[in-house]
């Protein structure tokens, strides 16, 4: 009787610590979220807020000169618009770092990626900086005009192809968000549509008509950004992991 009762005290003491690991472990994964749901806003904020805060950009019909010209007036503006994007990258990390830690328990796979994508938009905007930053701080000490021209115009070529690495990254989330319960679900089936919008942004670069594209999908992807950061600070991208364990 001894053993039996000390055998029942075991199986009970290893049942409370076993749900109190689960219960450590959903903490974690909330909090994990919690950080990197936040940062996807503080990222979406620091990329898309200094070009509406500064209004700035020059005349697509400029010339070399003008080009130049605006560059050399605006330079300190623009150094610091540059700044504040590179530094929306670390947020960015962080973000993508979160999106993994969910999307792998459901598409490791397609988590796998999600992070390719996010690691190529993410070198690919640091270069893009870089660019212009580098016009901006030289603007004043270039004597030819076309060589602003043709750095801005290579940046500007950067950007549009970048909207392409961004298209995986959405399209890949979007299909594992698909099938989650409730507005992640939504979610998926806007990232789809705006994947096929981002596609014809980057073949924009070569095709004209399609290159006001750009603008449109660079700022309803920001939006979609957001709708995940969102979704993510309040744990709705658990739905189908947790719907799989029950």
């Amino acid at each position: 009787m001894a053993s039996i009762a000390t055998r029942e005290m075991r199986s009970k003491s290893s049942g409370v610590s076993q749900q109190n690991d689960t219960g450590n472990d959903a903490s974690g994964v909330s909090r994990f979220s919690l950080v990197a749901g936040v940062s996807g806003i503080a990222f979406v904020v620091l990329l898309v807020g200094p070009l509406f805060a500064f209004g700035l950009g020059p005349s697509p019909a400029a010339g070399p000169t003008d080009v130049a010209s605006y560059y050399a007036q605006h330079a300190s503006v623009l150094q610091s618009i540059q700044v504040l994007r590179a530094f929306s990258t670390v947020f960015f990390l962080v973000f993508l770092a979160g999106l993994w830690d969910t999307l792998q328990r459901q598409a490791r796979l397609a988590a796998i990626g999600v992070v390719a994508a996010g690691v190529t938009l993410t070198g690919t905007g640091l270069v893009l900086y870089s660019a212009r930053q580098a016009i901006a701080l030289n603007a004043t000490q270039i004597q030819d005009p076309a060589v602003v021209q043709t750095i801005r115009d290579f940046s500007n070529a950067l950007e549009t192809f970048s909207t392409l690495p961004l298209a995986v990254l959405v399209v890949l989330t979007s299909w594992v968000l698909i099938g989650s319960r409730g507005g992640a679900r939504w979610i998926g089936r806007a990232g789809l549509a705006i994947a096929v919008l981002l596609m014809l942004a980057g073949v924009g670069a070569i095709v004209g008509f399609l290159r006001p594209l750009g603008a449109v999908a660079f700022l309803v992807s920001s939006l979609w950004l957001v709708a995940v950061a969102v979704t993510l600070v309040f744990g709705g991208l658990q739905a189908r992991g947790a719907a799989s364990a029950e």
